[in-house]
């Protein structure tokens, strides 16, 4: 059968199951389905099963000034960083932690690795960690939190001076190194992981996006060499509920079993004053040449003396290459829909993208430039706009932020003025786990001025001089758009070219305005202009001499 005729055949369908539908209304006025009529209209023989996806929360972005602690200012996001710290502060059904105890500084960091850009092996770009999930009130929150970190390799931490940090994510190289010469003993040292082991696979599920936001399995996580030494299979269950991307679920694979399958594991490694600095450390480095060991390990455990004389720690070394993931080779194939197979379908270009430019006001009558980039709504509902942008002669991206809920349109952080920027947008699934190729917006580069309009000339530029002080006087130009007038001096005979900039002076269109200047003995020239709120100016009114006795 023809692809026309299968969809006449389903039209069809369609109108016969809704005259049927009309026809039960009209004998129930309404109240119910009868059942002679319910197999017609529902040919699966059970009510359908409704579902959404949707945005359920906004987040503060830690990250954007523009984003302060009153709610409305919030946007939605699934970065991971940004999702547990709001989960950390909300004030229900969370951990309820104040948000003067977090630590703003590591989420920031932290916000940013997740936010990094990372191509999977058909060539789409997402960010490194975020992510897609729910749970329910009565969910332990420590379980839900637990959840959100196990998802961007993240943990959390107590800062010197009391307060909520987090890290992970990535490999950071230890400042911290213990030699031989500082160890005291060592209670008990295990070499070789392979054959103590707990697994060497890990069955993994997800939820994955391309099946709706089930959780569906992904594929295992083999690790090839701890199955050689160990001589059998060992799988252990690896479930992360709020991953929604098999790229994702397979780099968090990896980095799980690099750190619960160590090569080497010291329990009671005991140090003079000397092991201190590594107490409160993450990772450190041994190099302990008896043992042929030189290589990082976790800190899982550490304790000093109550006089500091002695510190005791528990130790575990990791592969620091477990953060490095091939996409090509360590990827694996995601797992196909029904029916269907795995390679992604192509991702349409925005159409008609375009970028303005516009002042906001920031802060009071503080105003500043932004850009906008807008696009057709894309035709499917898991479609977005996504936007970067960066100066001419930057190589450095920085993405744009959505604002509510129209999905297509973004706006940038504040622009330096008079400054030329590119702008680029695409479009991408939820999560940007897939999406289409940049293309540049019409408009780009574009200058950063919302108005490029200069305001008229100021006019009736008078002076007068009174013991050395001078003071001029103008109407500034009746011009709807003008936001300031700048007062410029120079030395005599000289040209506007050279002028000093020696005031500028917030003012409307046609308001009459005066300056005062403190001047030596001599004669000087001055030039008055207008400037609009992006910074244009107008043509200066003026010389005008004046003479200083």
């Amino acid at each position: 059968m023809s692809i026309k005729a299968l969809r006449q055949k389903r039209a069809d369908l369609v109108r016969e199951a809704q005259a049927a539908f009309d026809l039960a209304a009209q004998e129930t006025g309404g109240r119910f389905l009868p059942e002679k009529f319910f197999q017609k209209v529902y040919e699966s023989g059970s009510w359908p099963q409704p579902r959404a996806v949707l945005h359920a929360s906004k987040v503060r972005n830690v990250n954007d000034p523009a984003q302060t602690s009153d709610p409305a200012t919030w946007a939605w996001s699934d970065n991971a960083a940004l999702c547990i710290r709001d989960f950390l502060t909300l004030p229900t059904g969370s951990m309820q932690v104040p948000e003067e105890l977090i630590d703003d500084d590591s989420f920031r960091a932290m916000a940013d690795l997740c936010a990094e850009p990372i191509v999977n092996r058909y060539g789409n770009t997402y960010p490194r960690y975020f992510l897609a999930g729910t749970y329910d009130l009565t969910d332990e929150p420590a379980d839900v939190l637990q959840g959100m970190l196990d998802a961007c390799d993240g943990r959390l931490f107590l800062t010197s001076d009391g307060k909520i940090g987090i890290a992970g994510g990535r490999y950071v190289p230890p400042d911290v190194t213990i030699g031989q010469g500082a160890v005291i003993s060592i209670g008990s040292l295990e070499v070789g992981s392979g054959k103590r082991a707990t697994f060497n696979r890990l069955k993994t599920s997800f939820v994955s996006w391309v099946h709706d936001y089930q959780q569906i399995e992904g594929e295992p996580w083999d690790d090839i060499d701890g199955q050689a030494e160990a001589g059998e299979i060992l799988e252990q269950d690896f479930s992360r509920p709020w991953v929604s991307l098999h790229n994702q679920l397979r780099r968090l694979a990896k980095i799980h079993t690099a750190k619960q399958n160590p090569r080497f594991r010291i329990a009671g490694l005991v140090t003079g004053r000397s092991g201190l600095p590594a107490l409160y450390e993450d990772v450190i480095r041994l190099d302990l040449p008896r043992y042929g060991i030189n290589a990082v390990f976790r800190v899982e455990r550490a304790v000093a003396s109550g006089d500091g004389s002695t510190c005791t720690f528990d130790l575990a070394s990791i592969d620091t290459t477990a953060w490095d993931f091939n996409a090509a080779t360590e990827e694996g194939e995601t797992p196909p829909l029904p029916n269907a197979e795995a390679s992604p379908e192509e991702i349409p270009a925005p159409e008609n993208l375009t970028v303005l430019v516009e002042r906001r006001a920031v802060s009071g009558a503080v105003s500043a430039v932004f850009a906008r980039l807008i696009a057709a709504e894309p035709d499917r509902a898991d479609l977005s706009l996504i936007g970067r942008y960066r100066r001419v002669g930057d190589s450095a991206w920085l993405d744009m932020a959505a604002e509510g809920d129209n999905r297509a349109s973004l706006i940038s952080s504040v622009l330096a003025d008079l400054e030329n920027y590119e702008i680029e947008g695409a479009t991408a699934t939820y999560g940007r786990a897939r999406q289409s190729a940049w293309v540049a917006a019409s408009g780009s580069p574009v200058t950063a001025t919302a108005d490029p309009v200069a305001p008229s000339t100021p006019t009736g530029l008078t002076s007068s001089v009174s013991a050395g002080i001078v003071t001029i006087n103008w109407v500034n130009a009746n011009s709807p758009n003008v936001a300031t007038a700048r007062l410029y001096r120079g030395a005599d005979g000289s040209a506007f070219s050279s002028a000093t900039l020696i005031r500028t002076i917030a003012s409307g269109a046609s308001q009459a305005v005066s300056a005062n200047d403190s001047r030596p003995a001599g004669t000087w020239r001055y030039w008055v202009v207008n400037a609009n709120g992006s910074g244009v100016a107008s043509a200066p009114a003026g010389p005008i001499t004046v003479t200083v006795t």
